[in-house]
């Protein structure tokens, strides 16, 4: 990167600090248990890992939060939780980050969504997930709408969607988070789930992988840029959104900006 780049790199980062923005969403604690290797089990082909280390972090909408608070915005996170010993971690652990957890929607129907991932030798062997997003109720989709539109009446300056397809951002709620921005000029930036892919029509900026790309425009996946161009070129057509980024894994990720029917293109 160029000194020049640089320095307007940190521009664009220094933009953030106080800025009130509303992330609408999956919550979900990650936890990570690391260990080694020695043996196998004598009960059955496995692996035994021998633990030497545990962690959670805070993942899905509430990790979006976090990150926004690091770059010194001001995140309302609106999630939904269970009644939980999983919920107050996440609330714990958003606290330490600098993002208030006033705005979690508690559910005791709602089981908070918990990805495990058992790690060694720099491996994941499994990962097993807690989870009952068909659980959720309609109130509690409901007050999360309510909360959103206060965030929105108090100053957000952007909503950023983060979709996992666990239950909060179902047809109906995207449709009213969206119409709810819209009415006060507020851009909307969603991270997408495929299934909801057309759903998000009209918003700012969407951020989908390579995958969800092309899954989202019913395409079989292909490699190479000149691929990703067209992808990126008929995404914007179809979903009429100012920008869009999709992000590649270690080929790094392209920006394309709509210009009238054309799509200015910058791969990073």
């Amino acid at each position: 990167m160029t000194k020049a780049g640089f320095k307007k790199l940190l521009h664009v980062i220094n933009r953030f600090r106080g800025r009130k923005i509303a992330v609408f969403g999956d919550m979900m604690l990650d936890r990570y248990v690391k260990g080694s290797v020695k043996r196998i089990s004598p009960e059955a082909p496995v692996p035994v890992v021998r633990v030497t280390s545990e962690s959670s972090v805070c993942g899905g909408s509430a990790n979006v939060a976090v990150n926004l608070a690091a770059l010194g915005a001001s995140p309302v996170l609106i999630a939904v939780a269970g009644r939980d010993a999983a919920a107050e971690e996440l609330r714990v652990l958003l606290e330490r980050s600098g993002v208030g957890a006033g705005s979690l929607i508690r559910d005791e129907n709602f089981l908070t969504i918990e990805k495990t991932r058992v790690i060694a030798e720099h491996q994941q062997v499994v990962r097993f997930d807690r989870e009952t997003p068909g659980l959720m109720t309609h109130s509690s989709k409901k007050a999360a709408l309510e909360a959103l539109e206060t965030a929105l009446k108090s100053g957000c300056e952007a909503v950023i969607l983060s979709d996992y397809g666990k239950g909060l951002l179902e047809p109906a709620t995207i449709r009213a988070a969206i119409a709810l921005s819209a009415r006060r000029h507020v851009p909307v930036f969603v991270d997408p789930k495929v299934e909801h892919f057309q759903l998000y029509r009209g918003v700012s900026c969407i951020t989908p992988n390579t995958l969800e790309a092309f899954g989202g425009m019913h395409l079989p996946p292909k490699d190479g840029q000149a691929a990703a161009a067209r992808l990126g070129a008929a995404i914007l057509q179809k979903l009429a959104c100012a920008t869009l980024l999709i992000t590649q894994g270690e080929h790094g990720m392209t920006l394309f900006v709509r210009k009238g029917r054309d799509a200015a293109t910058t791969h990073i």
